[in-house]
């Protein structure tokens, strides 16, 4: 392509396998970064293709479903990723447009998806190998803006989790004062730990993250790190990127590689640690993302699991949560998001016990649906250069960017499996001494 300004839909088939670079990957989709030649479409672009597992069986959360070998009638156009319109139409209207990647339609080919997958299957976990594959009937993925390439660039991806405590209006005597004073992921954190038979557990909390306080996110950077460090990079709430490659806490040495002398000394290891910490605080406090992200959390989810198990017995309902709903599309989510906006004007109120009304069951059924997107999505710290060092030129020049990724619907019949997975995960922290257990203050109960 000799024009130099993007075009509508670009043919990946016009770039070789080999210009593209095996990133990530996670549920539903595999993630590959553009390393060819400059091209006006690609160059700081990431591809994202869908997958499918071996079986040949599509999430139900996917609206375009096909069964192999897939056949594509005479004329007949595979839409465009739902993620794309659902970004357009949904996301916008929640998150300020510097917050959210560039998303566009690209077209690809079973040829050349083929080729693709045949160069890097070597280069996935084996994990994932062994139950899914690049979904080679496609005829469009998503080409999203690269926030972890560049070189010399620093890409942080953090998975915040859960922010909040529930509103304890719905919680039963028997979860009452455990959910009310440790926070989600720190149960869950604990519990895993007792199914692999360990004792201590990590010292991230999400509620320090969210917090809004110096103090509190440099803790939470601080617990990241030390989590980073002590698991070898393999914790699933931290990933460091230097110049696109991911960085193991053995190679730290990379994130203040500068462009600039090389006769500089290279930097402590203690130093290092201090530097990232604070490239990290800054923007995150500078930033509405994680304030935005934990009042979406919060209110989204008003009602907790307990509560919404108790709106759809009021309702009648006998088969798991979720089981014999319809998947919302995105004129119901369009919906939803204007009611959900209209109810959540100004300061938060939370339902009460005596509000629950079978009518509402919809709406609160999506709100929690939508809640876990938000629970599971990233946010990427995009640094336009590396970690500060003392007398470094640049040093104040440097910028960062904070964006939120991974905003995927979730399938609706995955609410009775959440609720599952609650109930064990306080039967388990239940059993622990009540002197150990952790307190979590959420910002909305910490004093000034």
């Amino acid at each position: 392509m000799s024009s130099a300004t993007p075009s509508i839909h670009p043919l990946v088939e016009e770039s070789a396998s080999v210009d593209w670079k095996y990133i990530s990957e996670g549920g539903a989709t595999i993630v590959f970064s553009y390393i060819g030649q400059p091209h006006p479409d690609f160059n700081g672009m990431v591809l994202r293709l869908r997958k499918r597992d071996l079986t040949g069986i599509y999430s139900e959360s996917d609206k375009f479903v096909l069964t192999e070998p897939h056949f594509n009638p005479e004329g007949f156009e595979e839409p465009d990723d739902p993620q794309i319109a659902f970004q357009n139409e949904i996301m916008s209207r929640l998150f300020p447009p510097e917050h959210l990647p560039v998303l566009r339609t690209v077209h690809v080919n079973r040829g050349w998806l083929e080729s693709l997958a045949l160069l890097h299957n070597n280069e996935r976990p084996p994990k994932r190998r062994s139950v899914d594959q690049i979904d080679v009937s496609r005829t469009k993925a998503v080409l999203a803006t690269d926030l972890l390439g560049g070189t010399g660039a620093l890409g942080v991806e953090i998975k915040p989790k859960w922010s909040f405590l529930p509103n304890p209006a719905f919680l039963s005597d028997e979860t009452r004062e455990i959910k009310m004073n440790t926070c989600r992921f720190c149960m869950h954190t604990h519990m895993r730990h007792v199914e692999e038979g360990g004792v201590a557990d990590l010292p991230y909390c999400p509620l320090d993250l969210f917090s809004g306080t110096k103090e509190r996110v440099t803790r939470a950077i601080v617990a990241l790190w030390d989590t980073w460090e002590s698991t070898g990079g393999k914790a699933n709430n931290l990933k460091i990127f230097a110049s696109g490659k991911l960085v193991s806490p053995g190679d730290k040495q990379l994130l203040m590689t500068p462009p600039g002398p090389a006769e500089l000394p290279i930097p402590e290891i203690s130093a290092i640690k201090a530097s990232f910490v604070d490239a990290m605080v800054r923007p995150l406090l500078e930033t509405p993302v994680l304030e935005r992200l934990g009042r979406l959390q919060r209110t989204l989810d008003a009602l907790d699991v307990e509560g919404l198990r108790a709106l759809w017995n009021l309702a009648g309902k006998t088969l798991p949560m979720g089981h014999g709903e319809a998947q919302p599309d995105i004129a119901e989510w369009t919906s939803f998001v204007n009611d959900y906006l209209t109810r959540n004007k100004g300061e938060v109120k939370l339902p009460d016990a005596g509000s629950l009304d079978p009518k509402d069951l919809r709406y609160f059924m999506l709100s929690y649906l939508f809640s876990a997107t938000f629970k599971d999505c990233s946010i990427i710290i995009r640094r336009a250069g590396p970690l500060d060092i003392v007398d470094y030129p640049a040093k104040e020049a440097i910028t960062s960017t904070v964006t939120v990724i991974d905003l995927d619907t979730k399938d609706i019949e995955r609410v009775a499996k959440w609720e599952s997975l609650d109930t064990k995960i306080v039967q388990t922290y239940a059993k622990l001494e009540t002197e150990r257990r952790r307190k979590c203050i959420p910002v909305y109960q910490q004093v000034a």
